[in-house]
């Protein structure tokens, strides 16, 4: 409850960033919502233990959003509190605290700047609906209702050089401490740099990406059975070139395709690992229909694991509006990651095998009142001789969540922060 505290007062003293520029427009909006679901697993604990059992929740959530924008970018900051109550499972009841800032400007009428940052204080089987949205690195992650701290930050930056050729560039960090000494959990840090260069034709457009990142870790509690000699701690690097084209086949479908080559330098030492590096995209657009299909085999960094892991990943989604005037949104979306660590210490690399599932219904969000159904599942396979509660011990969760929100005075606005990466380095 104090760090709680604590992050509510550091919203509250937190100084608005003004413009300082004329014609500027500053608008507060306060947020609140309300939530009932169910789950046959809300924890996330590891199967077979005795917290892995159904149970009903419920969830409210208080924040606000203030906004400024002026002629040349805006800037958002937003602060949002969530309180959850289980029936049976009680021992997962917690508050968090989430605070977020992000910005964009135009430097230039050829360069464009977005930075972000954010604050989050939360348990890790976290059931805010938000939850999806607000996570910067999808794919496994620890078990259990473990409280922890994350802080991130992002930089972007795009440079029209001509108008034909852009010059990108980004920056990101991310740190993960949790708040308790449990075996399995381990404190976190990862940064990543993205350097891109592009050209564009009328329909296609090429470009190569070189991206490099760094992960560390600690353990936080020792592996029962074995002295405390045993937490370590570690570090590694990787980094991949890719080159990439994108094709735009119609007014509706788009495709893009990329090979390249990675290099990871494992956690404790040891000969680097090379491999190829790969990604291709398919995607349809119209009014009011989205859908998109992609596959990439990339290294990526993993905050929670504190490693570098080398990643096949497939994601699907589509979104689409229906009914009289385009009222409701339906959105889908699906995925599946196949991570390999890199780790020397260990006899054998250890795959981590994740999958996503998420499914809402909602109406366009025109008014103060909004009424929307989701539908979550996660299913981690990991190392079966993990420590449970590890990044690499498997779980299964699914829910289902209806929740009832206000946004007064309204929901108009540049949008809220979000942990997105603020920019694509490559066009």
């Amino acid at each position: 409850m104090r760090h709680g505290l604590a992050l509510a007062l550091l919203s509250g003293t937190m100084v608005w960033v003004a413009p300082g520029t004329i014609g500027a427009q500053t608008t507060f909006r306060a947020t609140a919502a309300v939530s009932a679901g169910a789950s046959d697993n809300p924890l996330s604990a590891p199967e077979g233990s005795a917290a892995a059992r159904s149970d009903a929740f419920f969830l409210t959530q208080a924040g606000f959003i203030a906004t400024t924008s002026w002629a040349r970018g805006h800037q958002a900051l937003s602060y949002g509190l969530t309180s959850s109550l289980y029936a049976v499972n009680t021992q997962g009841n917690a508050i968090a605290n989430r605070l977020a800032w992000n910005g964009a400007a135009l430097l230039s009428t050829d360069a464009r700047l977005e930075l972000e940052a954010g604050l989050v204080h939360e348990r890790l089987s976290s059931t805010d609906p938000r939850s999806a949205t607000l996570d910067p690195t999808p794919g496994a992650r620890p078990s259990g209702p473990a409280q922890y701290v994350r802080a991130f930050a992002r930089e972007g930056l795009t440079w029209d050089v001509t108008p034909r050729w852009r010059v990108s560039q980004a920056l990101g960090a991310d740190g993960f401490v949790p708040l308790e000494d449990r075996p399995g959990l381990q404190r976190g840090a990862a940064a990543t740099t993205t350097l891109g260069l592009s050209r564009q034709w009328a329909r296609d457009s090429a470009g190569v990406q070189a991206q490099a990142g760094y992960t560390w870790s600690q353990d936080v509690g020792a592996t029962p059975g074995q002295p405390p000699a045993a937490s370590s701690s570690g570090k590694s690097l990787f980094a991949q070139l890719t080159a990439l084209w994108r094709r735009a086949l119609n007014v509706f479908w788009s495709s893009e395709v990329g090979a390249g080559v990675l290099v990871v330098l494992p956690r404790g030492g040891g000969d680097a690992a090379f491999g190829p590096a790969g990604r291709a995209a398919l995607a349809y657009t119209r009014a009011g229909l989205q859908a998109g299909l992609e596959y990439s085999h990339t290294a990526q960094p993993n905050v929670f694991l504190g490693d570098s892991l080398v990643v096949d990943a497939i994601a699907l989604r589509a979104s689409h509006a229906f009914g009289p005037w385009e009222r409701f949104v339906l959105s889908a979306s699906g995925g599946f990651q196949r991570g390999r660590t890199v780790t020397a210490m260990m006899p054998a690399s250890v795959d981590v095998w994740y999958a996503v599932a998420a499914a809402s219904v909602r109406p366009s969000p025109t008014g103060p009142l909004e009424l929307s159904l989701q539908y979550q599942y996660r299913d981690q396979r990991g190392d079966q001789s993990a420590t449970p509660g590890s990044t690499t011990a498997s779980f299964r969760r699914n829910m289902v969540i209806l929740t009832l929100s206000a946004s007064l005075p309204n929901r108009d606005g540049p949008p809220p922060p979000t942990a997105t990466p603020a920019a694509t380095p490559a066009r």
